[in-house]
């Protein structure tokens, strides 16, 4: 879940220069309840500079299109708007919910944007709770399929608790925006996205794949291609405890609970859209099923199965076996 960090806001701003002479600029910047680290190399200093810039612009344009954490966005405005009237959207913002909805109907239920009326059934962005029974089935049927509808460009809730969750594929949306704004402005970059990477142009990026428990133990690593997005889903951190019985971080809308801790999964696609949705899609799905759905999503997927002990497993696509290099204790 996004959290409200300050948008775009700058913590770190470097300049260097590769072995080829190539500038480099590197920022950290606060965006989507998260810190977001690119490294931009461009023929010049000022061209590398500018293209850094422009990525940071687009992830807030992003942000301000979509945030559910700012009444002010517009995906929050239609969120409140009243249950049955269609309420117009800009054609960028339009585009991405129709991906979501495309998205859901190839996703064999694990994902759902609309399931809003779910998360607040939990309490997931206040105060954790189990729900009573009646309010968990009035829930699912407010985050069912159809809740959130697309006519041409407008959004139409049909329920009145119903509202479209944008945190499973918000990042992966900026990081697209991101990427073309770098490559419009002629230059190359790597971008670290609190759980998603991106390389756009230049040279493969080493992602560490950490255990489910424990982020500062690698059990794998990933050579991410030019052109590719990875995306990882888990509870890591925010696994909590609510009356005595955990309470998670992704529901799976086909129960209304909450999907099987199983540990960790990373999807990769060329689209950073399509590999955030498909890493919380194939986490609800788990590692048995969600080989098969990776395949028919169109992504590559690694599983991190805990076993006994700190042991973990990996599960991977073909396409994903040939990218990865265990890390044995």
């Amino acid at each position: 879940m996004h959290s409200p960090l300050p948008t775009a806001v700058a913590v770190l701003l470097a300049f260097a220069a590769t072995a080829s002479g190539q500038a480099v600029v590197q920022r950290t910047v606060g965006a989507m309840g998260t810190w977001l680290e690119l490294a931009v190399m461009a023929p010049d200093r000022a061209r590398a500079l500018a293209a850094s810039e422009a990525a940071v612009r687009a992830v807030a344009v992003v942000e301000g299109r979509l945030s559910t954490w700012r009444p002010e966005s517009e995906i929050a405005r239609a969120n409140a708007s009243p249950v049955g009237v269609a309420f117009g959207l800009c054609p960028p913002t339009a585009a991405d919910v129709r991906f979501a909805l495309a998205f859901a109907r190839d996703s064999e239920g694990t994902f759902v944007p609309g399931l809003g009326a779910l998360l607040d059934a939990y309490g997931m962005r206040g105060e954790r709770r189990w729900p009573e029974p009646a309010a968990l089935a009035a829930a699912r049927v407010a985050s069912a399929s159809g809740a959130i509808d697309l006519r041409g460009d407008a959004l139409v809730r049909t329920a009145p608790t119903a509202w479209l969750a944008t945190d499973a594929l918000a990042k992966g949306i900026a990081l697209r925006e991101a990427a073309a704004a770098v490559r419009a402005a002629g230059a190359a970059a790597t971008f670290d996205f609190g759980g998603q990477w991106l390389v756009e142009g230049g040279t493969a990026m080493r992602v560490d794949l950490a255990h489910p428990d424990d982020r500062d133990r690698v059990v794998a690593t990933l050579q991410l291609q030019p052109g590719f997005s990875a995306s990882s889903s888990g509870n890591g951190e925010r696994r909590v405890t609510v009356d005595g019985r955990a309470h998670g971080h992704l529901l799976d809308p086909r129960t209304g609970g909450f999907a099987v801790d199983f540990g960790s999964v990373t999807a990769v696609a060329a689209d950073p859209a399509r590999a955030d949705a498909a890493s919380t899609a194939l986490f609800v799905a788990g590692p048995v099923a969600g080989i098969a759905l990776a395949r028919r999503l169109g992504v590559d997927a690694v599983f991190v199965v805990r076993r006994d002990g700190a042991a973990v497993q990996l599960v991977a696509t073909e396409g994903m076996q040939a990218l990865l290099n265990p890390r044995h204790p």
